[in-house]
């Protein structure tokens, strides 16, 4: 009897030890912690990180244009302005104060620009008229008429030298009366004709005042 029992008590011990060694093999191979590495790879559950590219941004690596930029085509240049315009037929180009004395232009209003102001103190003569500096452009100058303060054809001249008090054989009649102070209006207009007959060019006014 002793002897059974003290078999049975060794058998159980024998697979107590066995089952305890079974106990422990399965625990070293379970309770690894989550992250660590057991075999020099990447933790479980992670992804690799993946290398920054060294591709600065902007760098174009296609080899083509840069993205940044656009291509244009140059407007065309502008087309030529020479500043003056093309005048055909006579034209006045300009109306000028003379000395009737010396037949000559008086400085500064050679020609009398527009809104001027004649000081007859200032000059060397009281004997003036104004002439008409007319060119062709390739047609006949008949004639000019001369507006003077709303008297139309106040005067006309069918040959240079195209005076407003007119010339006698190119030496300058003066005016008569002479200038009076005030504002005053003149317009001298080509024609092709005598007279003021014919075609009319292209006029010249100027308004001015003398003191």
């Amino acid at each position: 009897m002793i002897h059974r029992a003290l078999s049975r008590g060794l058998a159980t011990a024998a697979f107590l030890s066995a089952a305890l060694l079974v106990g422990c093999s399965g625990r070293s191979q379970t309770n690894q912690l989550p992250g660590e590495d057991t075999g020099g790879g990447a933790p479980s559950g992670t992804t690799p990180a993946t290398p920054a590219s060294s591709t600065t941004s902007g760098d174009d690596t296609s080899g083509g244009n840069d993205a940044g930029s656009s291509s244009t085509t140059p407007p065309p240049p502008p087309a030529s302005d020479s500043g003056t315009t093309q005048t055909t037929g006579p034209a006045v180009m300009g109306l000028s104060l003379i000395n009737a004395d010396t037949d000559q232009p008086i400085a500064n209003f050679d020609p009398i620009a527009e809104g001027a102001t004649i000081t007859l103190g200032d000059l060397p003569t009281q004997n003036l008229t104004i002439q008409a500096k007319v060119v062709a452009n390739g047609a006949t100058i008949g004639s000019i008429v001369f507006d003077f303060d709303g008297t139309a054809a106040f005067h006309t001249e069918n040959s240079a030298p195209y005076s407003l008090s007119g010339d006698n054989t190119g030496d300058f009649i003066p005016l008569d009366p002479p200038l009076a102070a005030g504002a005053h209006t003149l317009k001298a207009t080509p024609y092709s004709d005598m007279n003021g007959g014919g075609t009319a060019g292209v006029a010249k006014q100027v308004n001015f005042t003398v003191q």
